[in-house]
């Protein structure tokens, strides 16, 4: 499954809000991009991931991360609670997102 996961990382660092049509929603999501770093990383640091392999792929996502962190401190592009893929905006922002983060 990690490996499928990092596959589909966008060549821009983030993980697509429809990881099955990524055309549909083009513009960064960073709760989906959040979850996926941090289980990759928790990965490579457990051992159970090839740190060769997905280490570059972690920290390219940790690098959109932070580059989503706005000056007042506020993480955007978060895709608002739903249960399908949904159009993000760079001030959404939601507690599961800053909370994965």
């Amino acid at each position: 499954m990690a490996t499928k996961i990092a596959f589909l990382q966008g060549e821009d660092g983030y993980w697509p809000a429809s990881l099955l049509d990524p055309e549909s929603y083009p513009m960064p999501e960073t709760s989906c991009s959040g979850f996926f770093t941090f289980a990759l990383a928790w990965g490579v640091n457990n051992g159970y991931l090839e740190k060769k392999e997905f280490q570059p792929i972690v920290e390219k996502g940790w690098q959109v991360l932070v580059k989503a962190v706005y000056s007042n401190g506020k993480l955007g592009w978060v895709q608002s609670v739903g249960q399908d893929p949904k159009t993000v905006a760079q001030d959404l922002t939601e507690v599961y997102g800053v909370g994965v983060f």
